[in-house]
């Protein structure tokens, strides 16, 4: 649990950046939701080595969700024009409770 404990703070600093509109997601040239994807990758694969997956979807099921969330966003993704039944407010409010998530999951970790 020594290196996943650290790098949970990889997806909260995410969050944060994204929910500061900081951070657009557009680094790698592929889609933005699935570059939000990516930041709760490393944790995820730590965690499974480090935990197994019992254990890891137990202490980190943020991250998890967090990866669920973001392919979800990437087909209901309000900024398309095909998909005008959701809200950018919808959007942004889930990276919102996902860093606030993130950062009781930290809290946790390390109190």
């Amino acid at each position: 649990m020594i290196l996943s404990k650290y790098l949970i703070f990889l997806p909260f600093i995410s969050c944060l950046m994204i929910v500061l509109n900081v951070y657009n997601g557009d680094i790698l040239g592929i889609p933005s939701d699935f570059e939000y994807l990516l930041w709760y990758t490393p944790v995820i694969i730590s965690s499974i080595i480090e935990l197994g997956i019992k254990k890891s979807l137990y202490i980190y099921h943020v991250a998890y969700l967090g990866v669920i969330l973001m392919i979800f966003w990437y087909y209901e993704s309000p900024f398309r024009p095909t998909k005008k039944i959701r809200h950018r407010t919808e959007y942004y409010d889930t990276h919102a409770l996902l860093c606030a998530l993130v950062y009781h999951t930290i809290y946790e970790i390390f109190r």
